[in-house]
């Protein structure tokens, strides 16, 4: 600022201004202005050169200015300068007045900012509240045109749950129904009747009893409206249909136990003991291809008490990998038992087989909670697995724990 505005310092040059301003021709505005100086509406006075010479020399009643056009019902204010001085302070004088109704303030240039895009952000915000600019003359000259965008059929169906339609789950018997209809209305004579009690006893009891039928409607209610997997048990076929040449991953704390001989025994399975620590099923697996170029009959250990000639695991002819890594773990599975994990390991030791994972006790059946809580998140790696690699991922299978 070059001088001292609207202060006693501008007192020596007032004379002089109001002969120039005397000297110009005035016309009326072709919109509506508040004035700074009398905070409020400008009307005739604008057409006189006193009303100027005020200008310079007058306190600035901006927040007064601003007040005044948000009584008027002004909701957009924009800052047209070199900067967002003004829209900081008209931001502040707004917030102050208390008035809740929503109230947006721009400003279409910042110092140090780029003009352009300071400008476009501003009138992108104003476009968005509903204030938008005439975009025709923003984009003339440019070649911009509006374009028909493809419309969409909706369906309108409706996606929300629905309340079971009476008489949906059986036909309630009639007696029930007027027994608990009794309860809700609290009819303790009707009860006192019904169930042959003195008055003071149904009186304690009634309250209860509506409580617990409002929390069992609430619980079944609920129920209802949750997805639920069914399991139905089958019977184990008299002659179970042979899986080709399988492998079978050992976990090597449970290597020997009845359930993974078991299992091994009815897959008739190639057995790998698996030790657990990090690594080591690739190095397991990859102990294997060496061994299928040795001349000698050597021989490694796979279940307690079983060997088996090298020659016999051959990588190339298993038809199924079955991993047990994870099943019998009462925590989360280690990193190497995921099934991402052990396809990576079985593709590194060229194993394209599929992949079948198994858990004990980690799925809910007949109601039941889950014996191993931590192996169900093998269920969630799993499903990931079939999406990310369906054509090696095989399935999964949960025993009894």
């Amino acid at each position: 600022v070059s001088h001292a505005f609207h202060s006693p310092l501008m007192d020596p040059m007032l004379t002089a201004f109001a002969r120039v301003a005397e000297s110009l021709t005035y016309q009326e505005p072709g919109i509506p202005l508040v004035s700074t100086v009398t905070g409020a509406p400008a009307g005739a006075e604008l057409l006189t050169p006193g009303y100027w010479v005020r200008h310079v020399r007058e306190t600035v009643r901006f927040a007064d200015g601003v007040r005044a056009l948000r009584e008027d019902g002004v909701t957009t204010f924009v800052e047209i300068g070199p900067d967002g001085q003004l829209t900081a302070a008209a931001q502040q004088t707004l917030d102050a007045s208390g008035d809740e109704a929503p109230a947006t303030v721009v400003a279409l240039q910042r110092r140090d900012r780029s003009e352009e895009t300071t400008l476009l952000e501003g009138l992108a915000t104003l476009h968005t509240q509903g204030a938008g600019p005439d975009w025709t003359a923003w984009f003339a000259g440019t070649g911009g045109h509006r374009v028909e965008l493809p419309t969409y059929a909706f369906q309108r169906e409706r996606y929300w749950p629905e309340p079971a339609a009476p008489g949906a789950t059986g036909v309630q018997d009639p007696v029930d129904a007027a027994f608990w209809a009794a309860v809700e209305r609290e009819d303790l004579e009707s009860l006192t009747a019904s169930l042959g009690l003195d008055g003071d006893t149904v009186t304690t009891m009634v309250p209860a009893l509506s409580a617990w039928r409002r929390r069992t409607d609430a619980r079944s209610t609920a129920r209802d409206w949750r997805y639920h997997e069914s399991w139905t048990a089958l019977g184990t076929p008299a002659h179970p249909a042979g899986a080709g040449r399988v492998l079978a991953l050992v976990p090597a704390e449970h290597a020997g136990t009845d359930w993974a001989e078991t299992l091994v025994a009815a897959l008739g399975a190639d057995p790998l003991v698996v030790d657990g620590t990090s690594g080591s099923l690739a190095r397991e697996l990859a102990d294997l291809v060496p061994q299928q170029a040795t001349s000698a009959p050597s021989r490694r250990p796979l279940l307690d008490g079983q060997t088996s000639p090298a020659g016999a695991l051959d990588p190339a002819g298993w038809t199924v990998v079955v991993s047990l890594l994870a099943a019998g773990t009462g925590t989360l599975p280690a990193p190497d038992a995921a099934p991402a994990a052990v396809l990576e390991a079985l593709e590194a030791a060229g194993v394209d087989a599929p992949l079948w994972c198994v858990t004990r006790g980690a799925v809910s059946v007949a109601g039941e909670a889950p014996a191993a809580v931590g192996q169900a998140a093998l269920w969630g790696m799993g499903r990931v697995a079939a999406l990310e690699h369906p054509e090696r991922f095989g399935g999964l299978a949960d025993l009894a724990p």
